[in-house]
């Protein structure tokens, strides 16, 4: 769950900046980049869904993973929590 959800949120922060947080989330491009995050970690929506019910129900072992993830992408940013420069 944190490896789809760090790319998840990665995906989301990429159009988020792109578009100066003016974006539509039912857009058809941020839509397809959503499905390639889920065809890359093989899961469907319902699957999907069926975690956030469950982890709905366990607050506190989804703290854990957003924490992991978190922690991901703090890695990959620079040491101001930029994104390092090319």
């Amino acid at each position: 769950m944190a490896d789809f959800l760090t790319d998840l949120y990665l995906v989301e922060g990429y159009y988020a900046v792109e578009s100066q947080y003016r974006f539509d989330a039912a857009s058809p491009e941020i839509l397809g980049a959503c499905n390639d995050v889920l065809e890359k970690h093989h899961v469907t929506r319902e699957r999907v869904e069926k975690s956030f019910d469950y982890y709905s129900q366990h607050p506190e072992e989804y703290e854990k993973i957003q924490r992991e993830v978190a922690a991901r992408i703090e890695q990959l940013s620079g040491p101001d929590g930029e994104a390092p420069q090319e």
